[in-house]
């Protein structure tokens, strides 16, 4: 016999557990749903890691972040809405310096993420305030219209009219602080809080929205699968190997990976294939080994921003522990040491190879003077 709480539910779920998408993480988060979803993991390990008062990095794997999921999220899309996230100044992502090429660390920012749900929150309720005003103004002016204004009528005439206008005003506004009661705790039935529709004149036009922004969604989902079909048989023809499942799903997996270009990777796995002094082993060309090799550069994409983070860190250290610099400068020298780092200075090349040159003449010299003296 299930009990009184267990009974005011519909159905009874053996596993608690439940994937939840926040209306006001949709919001900020401009409707993108898979940086809502990875909002509220973050969100829920940095509570559970708060109340065992533990250090609020939260350590993620990308298969992690599918698993959290419920194999809801895609690789590709993970590391774009992560991407995004950290754009926004929603999350941090942090390296770990005892292993750098293993699973990130994500932080929260906290005061960035609350005055934005703040603000989201505010527009929320003058938005609502705009809606019952209109509807006021709307519906007293109906009211109005049947109330006889004529001079000579008696007082006792005119007063059930005004009464029951301002009467039907009480109600609207009791209507609007009960909207936002039920927003603000109201009660939940299977872990979503119900939302009450208010249907104006401009609903017609919204929903007109909605429709146009679920036409551009699904436009873009099939110009994505468009996109990574075209990559697929480019990839299959640079390759000669027949389209598979196991080549399609290579490509879809890293079809969005930032830096990567699928069909470069395929012409260079074909040169050391073709290049008898690298491929030793005479390995031929298999959709596994190309596999093996994308994976090799996606790690060295990954090595390389491992380093540049590196660098950015010591830099601003560096700039921070100086006494007397503004932000500003320590953000330049920061970026100049990146740029110095990575491009090496061409500005005194000419002066240098002058030099290489003198010098390899004057080692030829002093390998001659020898022998000269031996005849």
């Amino acid at each position: 016999m299930h009990n009184s709480t267990a009974a005011s539910f519909c159905l009874q779920h053996s596993n608690p557990r439940f994937l939840q998408v926040r209306d006001d993480f949709l919001a900020i988060c401009d409707g993108n749903e898979a940086e809502a979803k990875i909002l509220h993991i973050l969100e829920g390990w940095t509570n559970f890691k708060r109340s065992k008062r533990e250090a609020p990095c939260v350590w993620m794997s990308c298969q992690q972040f599918i698993k959290e999921s419920r194999n809801t999220l895609s690789q590709n899309t993970i590391y774009r809405a992560l991407n995004k996230l950290i754009k926004r100044g929603y999350i941090k992502r942090i390296i770990n310096p005892k292993d750098p090429y293993g699973a990130p660390g994500y932080l929260l920012s906290l005061t960035t993420l609350q005055r934005a749900l703040d603000d989201q929150a505010h527009a929320e309720l003058l938005a609502k305030q705009g809606e019952v005003s209109s509807i006021e103004s709307l519906m007293l002016e109906e009211r109005v219209g049947d109330v006889p204004l004529v001079n000579h009528c008696l007082s006792e005439e005119r007063e059930p009219g005004i009464e029951g206008v301002h009467k039907f005003a009480e109600g609207v506004h009791k209507f609007a602080e009960g909207a936002n009661k039920s927003d603000e705790g109201g009660s939940q039935i299977c872990g979503h809080t119900k939302t009450p529709k208010t249907y104006t004149k401009n609903t017609a036009h919204t929903l007109a929205q909605e429709g146009f922004a679920q036409e551009d969604e699904e436009d873009e989902v099939v110009l994505r699968e468009r996109g990574t079909a075209k990559t697929l048989a480019e990839v299959a023809s640079i390759l000669r190997l027949p389209v598979t499942p196991e080549l399609q799903r290579l490509v879809e997996e890293y079809a969005g990976v930032p830096d990567l270009s699928l069909a470069g990777e395929a012409d260079r796995a074909c040169e050391w294939i073709a290049d008898p002094t690298r491929n030793r082993k005479h390995q031929p060309m298999t959709p596994g080994f190309f596999r093996t090799w994308i994976k090799n550069e996606v790690a060295a994409l990954r090595r390389k921003e491992v380093e540049r983070e590196q660098l950015r860190e010591v830099v601003k250290e560096q700039g921070v522990g100086g006494q007397g610099k503004a932000a500003s400068t320590v953000d330049s020298a920061s970026h100049q040491a990146v740029a110095m780092a990575m491009y090496p200075d061409m500005s005194d090349l000419s002066r240098k190879y002058e030099q290489m040159k003198l010098d390899l003449k004057l080692k030829k010299q002093s390998k001659k003077e020898p022998e000269q003296y031996a005849s």
